[in-house]
């Protein structure tokens, strides 16, 4: 019995525990398109790769609204952002990006939900 539960339990969680991984990390790439296409001037450009999702809890708000006020005085966004709202927990995905020529690094900040973006910074 414990040996038909090591051939087939465990292979069962570790795939679903690979699967759930996968879709995490798609929804992000999903969340930071729809905010590169919304609140990004860089429309034109090709995704260079990705990195793999990860957390943080060193991320205070202190420094997200740091984060956001660099992200409209630097132009990394057109426009004010009503962002996702903070969560001890951050996820964060880094992103590099064909653009005109050159290739530039960003890094997204997620809630712990994937939610949404809670900020944007410039690599």
């Amino acid at each position: 019995m414990i040996r038909t539960l090591k051939t087939t339990l465990l292979p069962l969680l570790a795939l679903a525990f690979l699967l759930s991984g996968c879709g995490e990390r798609h929804e992000a790439r999903s969340l930071a398109r729809d905010f590169m296409e919304e609140h990004m001037p860089m429309q034109d450009y090709e995704v260079v790769r990705w990195s793999r999702l990860d957390s943080t809890f060193f991320v205070t708000p202190v420094a997200l609204k740091a984060m956001h006020a660099e992200a409209e005085h630097s132009r990394i966004v057109m426009h004010r952002v009503n962002y996702q709202g903070y969560t001890p927990k951050l996820l964060f995905m880094h992103g590099w990006f064909a653009h005109d020529r050159d290739t530039v690094s960003r890094t997204f900040y997620f809630d712990d939900k994937l939610q949404g973006i809670v900020g944007v910074k410039r690599n």
